[in-house]
């Protein structure tokens, strides 16, 4: 039952709180093994889903560049590693607008693949990001959903921890 993490989380603060540090630890303990139980992760799966990617990557030509002057900047990072602080470091600049955590490069690989994919792409999204054959229909379709968030400036940043996947 869900309910019971939070339940146990929330003894856990009142607990703490009140000096009890005993039983306030057998609480979180409690909690954090009923959360360990209900995640499901497949690190074998993961992993061959970015050697999928790393294989099916399109390549980068020199030259090529954003044809509407506006160009993303791809912040990525694990949670608590500080791309939020580097997001707001960075968009102080005057040319640098703050996206946020964007959904939105994902949908455009959706729109062009002609498939809802997920994220992160899965192995079965592979076939799929592999058979595009305009990646430039892609990064327009990135830009053109995005062109509002950027206020005129010409970098927009887009801090969205799933990126690192495409």
């Amino acid at each position: 039952d869900p309910g019971q993490v939070f339940l146990d989380y929330a003894l856990f603060k009142e607990l703490d709180d009140a000096g009890d540090t005993g039983n306030a630890w057998l609480a979180l303990e409690r909690a954090m093994k009923l959360k360990r139980q209900g995640l499901r992760y497949d690190a074998a799966g993961q992993a061959a889903s970015i050697e999928a990617l790393m294989e099916s990557a399109a390549p980068v030509r020199d030259g090529e560049g954003c044809s509407s002057g506006h160009y993303p900047l791809f912040v990525v990072g694990l949670p608590r590693t500080g791309t939020t602080l580097l997001e707001r470091i960075l968009s102080k600049h005057e040319e640098i607008a703050a996206g946020g955590e964007l959904g939105d490069f994902t949908h455009a690989l959706s729109w062009e693949a002609n498939r809802f994919l997920s994220t992160p792409l899965g192995v079965e999204d592979q076939p799929h990001v592999a058979g595009l054959r305009d990646w430039n229909a892609v990064g327009e379709r990135y830009l053109v959903r995005t062109q509002h968030l950027r206020a005129g400036k010409p970098f927009l940043i887009d801090k969205n921890p799933s990126n690192i996947f495409h």
